[in-house]
């Protein structure tokens, strides 16, 4: 039966499978290996759990990488428009620096990387959406707690589903909310 899966890329996020109508089929946190002293994606564990939905569409959540609350898009747009050079690299330091660090930069990237490149390998129609689109059309607004505005629409579309990482976890898995949540916003309004 085809499905809808939502990833929360990240190795604390989640995966969350749902059918067409919205029922849940199965869940589970980012699956992660170690590589030396940091994770990285379980690409054999991410694709086998690809595979048990076979999802008509993967709804993945766009990561950025900010640094001092800019899109790293932006901040190197701007940059570039800086004509001397010593001015650029200083704005780039300004604005890069005190940001997420270079390593935690790479691991986001490498990690979000592996999720749409396992998506595309396996010839599933992949989608992405901003963290504030899906809030914002699922709460209806972007306001407040984004965590506990996910755990509050979670709970209230699927009252009886269990988002505990497993049933020794006493609460709700974050990653696997967001995931629930990221697919329902693709069932909604994508398919």
């Amino acid at each position: 039966m085809p499905s809808i899966v939502g990833v929360d890329p990240g190795v604390t996020g989640g995966l969350f499978c749902m059918d067409l109508t919205g029922e849940p089929i199965r869940q589970s946190d980012m699956p992660v290996v170690k590589e030396g002293k940091r994770n990285k994606l379980d690409v054999k564990a991410f694709t086998e759990f690809l595979r048990l939905c076979d999802p008509a569409l993967v709804l993945v959540e766009r990561q950025h990488v900010f640094g001092r609350g800019k899109p790293i898009k932006m901040v190197l747009s701007e940059a570039g428009r800086i004509a001397d050079r010593a001015s650029m690299m200083k704005y780039l330091w300004a604005n890069l620096s005190r940001g997420d660090s270079a390593l935690t930069a790479f691991g986001v990237g490498r990690m979000y990387g592996m999720i749409e490149a396992t998506i595309v390998a396996l010839g599933i129609r992949l989608d992405t959406v901003p963290a504030p689109t899906w809030q914002k059309v699922l709460f209806r607004t972007v306001m407040g707690e984004s965590k506990e505005n996910a755990l509050a629409f979670a709970v209230k579309r699927w009252p009886m589903h269990d988002f505990r990482r497993s049933e020794r976890c006493k609460v709700a898995h974050d990653g696997i909310v967001d995931a629930a949540c990221i697919a329902e916003y693709g069932r909604v309004t994508i398919l």
